[in-house]
């Protein structure tokens, strides 16, 4: 619900500057909760919440300067609770796993053993932190979606497009340094990842990374089937 509500909070309508900044004071907030929870919720909540002030300040309901003031307090904020509750203590834990529990391509639409009616791909043991299966109905609403952008021809509010492209590049991350097709290596990311251990060690169950591209293809499902088969139509 955390990253659900920091979509809604991305994609929303603002009436002017003023609900805009209680939305980005919002989104500040869900930041410093998520890191209270669990480090993987915070550093998505995080990108996000920074994927938002940037569409703020790209549809001009925030002022550059402000914008840039509340990536900085949600960033501090973030690092603070982090720090609180030990994050950043001198634990001896070992970092093994980067590439091992991560998502496949296919991750959206294999159902592994959670339906009776799609088949499940082989994958990797570890592959079950990228679970992201949006179910069939997920899957009967995205190709309305297809239909319905090809019908529509929908314009995107301004700024809106980086909600979606923080939600890829998460998903992007989730595939790790292996990148996997139905089980299958297809690419070897590892000359792109070699020097970013500060973002793969803390976050080795990269799969999780999965969730938001997830709630993403929902949304866009559930926004394709009000616009071909909702009584208003509306793009």
């Amino acid at each position: 619900w955390l990253l659900l509500g920091l979509l809604y909070l991305g994609f929303r309508e603002y009436a002017d500057a003023t609900h805009a900044r209680r939305g980005a004071r919002l989104a500040a907030g869900t930041v410093m909760l998520a890191a209270a929870i669990h480090p993987y919720l915070a550093a998505m909540s995080w990108t996000l919440a920074q994927a938002g002030y940037l569409r703020l300040w790209r549809s001009r309901l925030m002022a550059p300067g402000r914008a840039a003031v509340m990536a900085l307090v949600t960033t501090g904020s973030m690092l603070a609770v982090l720090g609180v509750i030990g994050y950043f203590g001198d634990a001896g834990t070992g970092f093994s796993g980067f590439g091992v529990y991560s998502a496949d391509l296919v991750a959206l639409i294999d159902p592994q053993e959670f339906s009776r009616l799609l088949p499940a791909f082989s994958l990797p043991g570890g592959q079950w932190e990228g679970f992201g299966f949006v179910g069939l109905g997920g899957l009967l609403a995205g190709a309305i979606a297809i239909v319905a952008f090809v019908r529509v021809r929908p314009s995107l509010r301004a700024g809106t497009w980086l909600i979606a492209l923080a939600c890829v590049l998460m998903g992007l991350y989730a595939l790790s340094v292996k990148v996997t097709l139905a089980g299958a290596p297809v690419a070897d990311l590892r000359r792109l990842y070699g020097s970013l251990g500060f973002i793969t060690q803390p976050f080795r169950a990269s799969g999780r990374f999965i969730w938001p591209l997830h709630y993403l293809a929902l949304l866009g499902g559930i926004w394709g089937t009000t616009r071909i088969l909702g009584p208003s139509r509306q793009s």
